[in-house]
């Protein structure tokens, strides 16, 4: 979202400020949007689980996603990698597998809720201690400080402290290998068959925001992604 401090700044003379409200995943930031001025110049941006599973998955929410929040821009596709702290004695997901059964392995997730939190438990059957954090970033420095030994993170995340050799990559969570070079298997060639998570970016707007202005952001961020 910073590189898009200088379009917004040059078309709609506004500055572009940065709010992380972490939490909940996501529920918390969505909440806040939901409730704010329809006039464009407040935008949550946010995985679709916000809108996908969250609402199936959280009793009590502040907000009702489908009747609150409109859509400005599906961003990107996003994945997963299955990452782990390098004092961790495995090479590959199978090694981590076994490890699993015989140790107990923590694993951090951005949250109670988050697919992480049941995907792998319900694929491979292991039972492992929850590291629930406020979001990526801060599951990723509970790693990278020990406190737990493996978890579920995007690659534009992990891939500096995987380069400084503080943690290691063992699949990602794609139908096919990313062509990023690393030849990293994709969890079901590492014999979790069938396994596949792919998550989406979204920008969205309160309900009740213009539909020209909601217009004119959609065609700001398709301008901006385009370069």
């Amino acid at each position: 979202m910073r590189l898009l401090d200088g379009p917004f700044r040059s078309k709609f003379k506004q500055p572009l400020i940065i709010d992380n409200r972490p939490g909940t995943r996501g529920n918390i930031a969505a909440a806040a949007v939901a409730r704010s001025t329809p006039d464009g110049y407040t935008l949550l941006v946010t995985a679709d689980t916000v809108v996908t599973s969250n609402p199936r998955l959280y009793q009590e929410l502040e907000f009702k996603a489908d009747r609150e929040l409109v859509p400005v821009i599906y961003l990107a596709n996003t994945s997963q990698t299955l990452v782990c702290h390098s004092s961790l004695p495995v090479r590959s997901v199978a090694d981590r597998m076994t490890y699993a059964r015989s140790h107990d392995v923590s694993y951090a997730s951005g949250g109670k809720g988050a697919p992480v939190h049941w995907m792998f438990q319900a694929a491979t059957g292991l039972r492992m201690t929850h590291g629930p954090y406020k979001g990526p970033n801060a599951a990723m420095q509970g790693m990278i400080e020990g406190h737990v030994q493996c978890g579920f993170l995007s690659m534009a995340v992990v891939m500096p402290h995987v380069k400084s050799g503080r943690l290691k990559v063992l699949a990602v969570t794609t139908a096919r290998r990313l062509p990023n070079g690393m030849e990293l298997p994709t969890m079901s060639e590492a014999g979790i068959t069938g396994y596949e998570a792919t998550f989406g970016d979204l920008v969205l707007a309160p309900r009740g925001t213009p539909p020209h202005v909601v217009a004119t952001l959609n065609e700001t961020f398709i301008a901006v992604l385009a370069h």
